[in-house]
């Protein structure tokens, strides 16, 4: 098994280092590695929402999350507030 793990990751390497020699331009965006566009307020949202994260929702596999909440209304309600959160979230133009 261990043989197989070696191979597979030496094979990802190389064709990591393909891609990196024959790719055209750079391959990192520099606006994104100097933080371009990045404000205050973002951060502020970023860390809000990691320490806090979503009350009462655990991972339930791969793809799935399972409400831990006493009542349905609660689970709703955390949803709804989720679903809002994620909406206000989106950028109006990309890039």
């Amino acid at each position: 098994m261990l043989i197989l793990e070696m191979t597979s990751i030496a094979l990802i390497t190389l064709l990591m280092i393909i891609v990196l020699a024959t790719h055209p331009g750079g391959v990192f965006n520099h606006d994104e590695l100097t933080l371009h566009g990045l404000s205050f307020h973002t951060i502020l949202l970023g860390g809000t929402l990691t320490i806090f994260a979503i009350p009462g929702v655990e991972a339930v596999g791969e793809r799935g999350i399972r409400f831990e909440l006493p009542t349905m209304v609660e689970a709703i309600r955390c949803f709804k507030a989720v679903t809002v959160l994620a909406a206000a979230s989106v950028e109006e133009t990309y890039g």
